[in-house]
């Protein structure tokens, strides 16, 4: 059974998705902000991580960078009330990005379909990589303007 951590701090939403991802056979583990996600994800590592963005404390999108720093092949789907969020950034770095709604058919076929790829979901390692990481068969974001390089330092 599929663990999914949901990182909602709206109790309300949290039961709402819950009751759904239990009845559709997933198994559920809850954290009400970034800093309880990250605990969770380093004790108990999930198969994909519903993030909302919009919290107290540690946001989601700066949970989602150190959610990438932990484990850059570990799913996230962003959830949130804001569509503004998805020109920024980081966001990007998501593997899906879903608007919330009382219909709860996009999020539930966003977590299928992060899950349904066969990529080494779940996996943790802990061994550093000699080559950059891709994001989920994508090619790696460059945060720099078109055209510009990371200059090379000597070592």
């Amino acid at each position: 059974m599929p663990r999914i951590l949901l990182v909602e701090d709206d109790e309300n939403q949290r039961l709402l998705y819950r009751e759904a991802f239990q009845e559709d056979g997933y198994e559920v583990v809850e954290a009400v902000n970034g800093r309880a996600a990250l605990q969770c994800i380093e004790h108990q590592p999930p198969d994909v991580v519903v993030l909302d963005i919009h919290m107290p404390g540690m946001d989601g999108l700066h949970t989602l960078a150190r959610i990438h720093d932990l484990n850059h092949k570990l799913p996230v789907v962003l959830n949130t009330a804001y569509a503004a969020y998805k020109e920024q950034f980081v966001s990007w770095i998501a593997d899906a990005y879903v608007t919330k709604s009382s219909n709860l058919a996009d999020l539930k076929g966003a977590v299928r379909g992060v899950l349904a790829r066969d990529d080494g979901v779940g996996a943790i390692s802990c061994e550093g990589s000699a080559t950059p990481p891709s994001y989920h068969g994508r090619p790696t974001p460059n945060p720099l303007p078109h055209g510009h390089a990371v200059p090379e330092t000597s070592a």
